[in-house]
């Protein structure tokens, strides 16, 4: 805009509030009243237009995820009126004084329940939905969803050691009501967030191994340790049988020579009824089952675990 095009505008501006101040008090109100609705008939003709274009563009995405044009319209159809129901309950909650913190507290407490009573979706929404008849059911879906992946997750962590990849799916899928695809996928995600970066956060378990020295006493006394813990986890003895053979280890004398230091690794893999384990000499001992790893440095992690799980036991009485 250039100085004459301002000059004009302001001219023109003077002008109108000149009109505006000589208007009755009745004429400004209408005035007011045909730019208002102006105004609304422009605000409603966009909105319109960018709600052509978010259903134009949903729908593409639904098709381009390989649904049918009638499963598309359908999901549109249940976005559209959870979306007015839940304008609706977001203006009355903004009117009235609720500690949505407190509400949000109980709304969790409440799935936990449900989840726990192992009914299936619909039925839950249903109760969800009568006793929090002032939320939406947009807001206690998206609640749900949050708190049923948690509690899954946990069931997922509580039971890793028992249960195998396939038994966690079908526990999951008779505890909590729901298909097996679904299952599966929670299973994955827990374990891609849970498991691969486990041994990194856990101090109960090894890091990136490294080669140690050791002297013999040093491998005497580790293979006891892998006895002991063989017999706390309740391993078959065939794990006894490859440590022993430890204590066999002789020692050629050579005329000249002087043992001036001494490295003795050893590394064994036995199979036993809890799943397969692998020692070292200075690493400790890992036991794999199904794709689960579970492993120890040295015996005071292996005690405080047990500690740990002793403890949890007591709990639950």
């Amino acid at each position: 805009m250039n100085r004459a095009e301002r000059r004009r505008n302001e001219i023109n501006l003077k002008k109108n509030t000149q009109i505006i101040n000589k208007l009755t008090p009745e004429q400004a109100k209408l005035m007011d009243k045909i730019a208002e609705e102006k105004a609304n008939k422009m605000s409603n003709k966009y909105i319109d237009k960018f709600g052509d274009l978010i259903d134009r563009s949903m729908t593409a995405a639904l098709l381009d995820f390989g649904l049918e044009l009638e499963e598309a319209e359908l999901i549109q159809k249940n976005m559209s009126e959870l979306f007015q129901e839940d304008s609706i309950k977001i203006e009355k909650l903004e009117g009235e004084n609720i500690d949505m913190t407190k509400t949000e507290i109980d709304v969790t407490a409440a799935i936990k329940e449900l989840l726990k009573a192992g009914n299936d979706k619909k039925e839950d929404m249903k109760t969800l939905e009568y006793k929090f008849s002032n939320l939406s059911k947009s807001m206690l879906l998206n609640a749900y969803a949050k708190v049923r992946k948690e509690v899954i997750y946990e069931n997922f962590k509580k039971n890793e050691l028992k249960l195998n990849g396939e038994e966690m799916v079908r526990n999951v899928m008779a505890k909590f009501k729901i298909t097996e695809t679904n299952a599966k996928i929670y299973y994955s995600k827990w374990k891609k967030e849970y498991m691969e970066d486990k041994t990194s956060v856990d101090p109960l378990l090894p890091k990136k191994p490294t080669i140690e020295t050791a002297t013999q006493k040093e491998i005497e006394d580790n293979a006891k340790k892998i006895i002991e813990t063989a017999k706390e986890i309740q391993c078959v003895p065939v794990i006894v049988q490859a440590v022993e053979s430890i204590n066999n280890v002789e020692v050629a004398e050579v005329k000249g020579l002087k043992v001036i230091e001494e490295k003795v690794i050893k590394t064994i893999k036995v199979e036993g009824e809890n799943g397969v384990y692998a020692a070292t000499t200075g690493k400790g001992i890992t036991l794999t089952k199904n794709d689960m790893t579970i492993g120890f440095e040295n015996e005071e992690q292996l005690n405080e675990w047990i500690t740990e799980i002793k403890a949890v036991f007591a709990m639950v009485g």
